[in-house]
């Protein structure tokens, strides 16, 4: 009876240890950001920083500029040492004044802004809203000329997101770039499981073709149907495993429903959690 317990509860311990999944794998590190010249703007740099190490670096519209360089190209922010482009869809100016808006995709669309209205500059992420103070000109120069200044660090956005009916996620992810470099396993990857408990799927294959693209893993096939008309839009989507065909809900990222779906993905999904931006809403 006692060898018979045992034999129970050591074949429970085992098929427990079968059932839990391993450790997910971190996807491969990205190519790093290349470097930006900064020689046409070097001397119309302004350096404005919290006093905790944290840097914003812009050209003040009234700057005078070489033919077809805009001040939106040369907005950065880092600690002083390594500065990374800020992405700037838009900005205004009336005289002295001048308000830049930041695309971050964590926050809401117009939300994260830097600001420079009778002297002061501010940078505001939703509700929270930092005043900052401008270096002193010689600091500024001394470190402005060794500081590096790179291109944008993140090269994300989403790809396609389904899920089936039991609330698990197929979500992939895009690398921007050449499509060289964007249509590979490098440039797409593949993310599945529950709600902030999405795991990282190596490909062992990428299909990609105009009947539609086809994602390869150890754990099973995500099968899209993709219009390639429509930015994109997926318009079908199936998780295959062996011989089951598990139909799948899309998850639209365009139209009205970009910015809300774009939205829950860095903020609810956890694919992106405690990932460093290098962008100011990263501190500010």
């Amino acid at each position: 009876m006692g060898r018979c317990l045992l034999v129970l509860v050591l074949s429970l311990v085992v098929g427990a240890a079968e059932a839990k999944p391993g450790k997910s794998k971190p996807p491969p590190a990205d190519p790093a950001p290349p470097a930006v010249d900064v020689s046409a703007v070097l001397d119309a740099l302004e350096l404005y920083h919290d006093g905790k190490g944290h840097y914003m670096a812009t050209v003040h519209p009234r700057q005078p500029l070489p033919k077809y360089v805009s001040f939106k190209s040369y907005m950065f922010y880092g600690d002083g040492k390594v500065f990374y482009r800020i992405p700037v869809p838009s900005a205004s100016r009336d005289k002295d004044n001048y308000s830049v808006l930041v695309a971050d995709p964590r926050v809401p669309w117009g939300q994260a802004r830097f600001s420079y209205k009778a002297g002061v500059a501010e940078f505001s992420c939703e509700k929270r809203k930092i005043t900052l103070s401008k270096l002193d000109p010689v600091k500024e120069t001394a470190l402005v000329k060794k500081a590096k200044f790179l291109d944008r660090f993140w090269h994300r956005s989403p790809h396609a997101l389904t899920r089936d009916d039991d609330g698990t996620y197929y979500y992939v992810d895009q690398l921007w770039g050449s499509d060289e470099l964007t249509r590979t396993p490098q440039g797409l990857r593949v993310f599945v499981g529950q709600r902030g408990r999405l795991r990282f799927l190596p490909m062992k294959n990428l299909v990609v073709d105009p009947a539609g693209e086809i994602f390869i893993t150890a754990d099973g096939r995500l099968k899209l149907l993709v219009d390639y008309s429509s930015k994109n839009a997926v318009k079908n989507a199936t998780w295959i495993t062996g011989k089951d065909r598990r139909s799948l809900t899309v998850v639209p990222l365009q139209g009205s429903s970009e910015f809300r779906s774009r939205l829950f993905i860095y903020r609810e999904l956890g694919v992106y959690a405690g990932i460093t931006m290098h962008m100011p809403c990263d501190d500010w």
